[in-house]
């Protein structure tokens, strides 16, 4: 009898230990690390973490796990057995010095940046663009976002076709996020939290951190499995859009943001298409890094929308991270992709 009940409590610890999770935290903050995307070392993409930041199975079933997020270093990590653990992530938010402050009349915001998109098929990577771009937003928030670029490099893997890289044509004018509307959840002498609402309902949350010279902006996980599913010629698609916003700004005494401010940011979402009864799944990111801010005139902005992008290669911005190590080895056959 005493071994039966051995026995049986000694499944119920593995049955319990099975179940242990593991958790991607920011290393100052504690805070689950949502958007991450967690992939083998070879590249293969197993997954992206929810707001939770918990890490699936999947991403669990390999032995060390590539990890990669906008806002953190990118890290490898040695996954040990069952035991409840969470994995730390050094965030990499440095403070954006912004120009122009002084003028009257400045009417747009130009943030100069490190573009990076890549994307994934059947967890594959198949195409990564890189290179710098120049945004020019409007600071009333009116009108659409204007681009420029700088030795913007387009890769894809053999055997691919350009006709599906949808890398080179996200960089898209888009209408700007202007955060109005806005409820004050708890000060401290660190942090002041906001509730941010649209149309009367929460749409996300705002930190400001004055200390650090930074505010964080989170949409979270608001509408996953807000599934869309259209027919295009013989293709369907089903778009599950799946969007962990993250905007990283500098600190502003008004409490007033704009995406002008936006000195980092983070989205990413997956589509499944079904050509010829054949399922794929493609898995899209897009990260920004700016490095440079500056407001300027509606003439001044005009004068530099005007000048031709540049395809001259040009090299990594100072403080943006390179490509994870997971990255790099999936990308090293890569062929131009115009």
């Amino acid at each position: 009898m005493k071994r039966l009940c051995f026995v049986l409590i000694t499944f119920c610890l593995l049955g319990l230990e099975s179940k242990a999770q593991k958790v991607l935290t920011n290393s100052v903050t504690q805070t689950p690390v949502g958007g991450a995307l967690v992939m083998d070392s070879e590249g293969h993409l197993l997954g992206i973490t929810k707001e939770d930041g918990l890490l699936t199975a999947e991403m669990l079933s390999v032995g060390k796990i590539d990890v990669v997020h906008s806002a953190f270093e990118p890290v490898e990590f040695q996954i040990n057995g069952g035991a409840e653990e969470n994995l730390e992530m050094t965030p990499i938010v440095s403070s954006v010095s912004v120009r122009g402050k002084d003028k009257p009349k400045a009417d747009y915001v130009k943030l100069r940046g490190w573009q990076r998109n890549y994307q994934f098929e059947n967890k594959n990577l198949t195409f990564i663009t890189e290179g710098v771009v120049e945004y020019f937003i409007p600071i009333n928030g009116k009108g659409k976002i204007k681009y420029r670029t700088e030795g913007l490099r387009q890769l894809m893997a053999k055997g691919m076709t350009k006709s599906y890289d949808v890398t080179k044509v996200n960089l898209f004018e888009r209408q700007p996020l202007v955060a109005k509307d806005k409820k004050v959840v708890s000060k401290t002498a660190d942090a002041t939290v906001w509730k941010i609402m649209k149309a009367g309902q929460p749409f996300g949350i705002q930190y400001d951190m004055p200390g650090g010279n930074h505010s964080l902006i989170e949409i979270p996980d608001a509408i996953a499995g807000d599934t869309v599913k259209f027919k295009f010629f013989v293709v369907k698609f089903k778009f599950n859009y799946i969007s962990v916003g993250q905007m990283f700004t500098p600190y502003r005494e008004d409490g007033k943001y704009t995406m002008g401010d936006l000195s980092l940011s983070h989205t990413f979402y997956s589509v499944n298409s079904s050509v010829k009864k054949k399922e794929v799944v493609y898995n899209y990111v897009e990260d920004f890094y700016t490095v440079e801010a500056e407001y300027l005139t509606k003439d001044e902005a005009k004068r530099q929308m005007k000048i031709k992008n540049s395809k001259e290669a040009v090299e990594l911005l100072p403080n943006v991270p390179a490509l994870s190590k997971a990255l790099m080895r999936a990308k090293h056959d890569f062929v131009p992709s115009k």
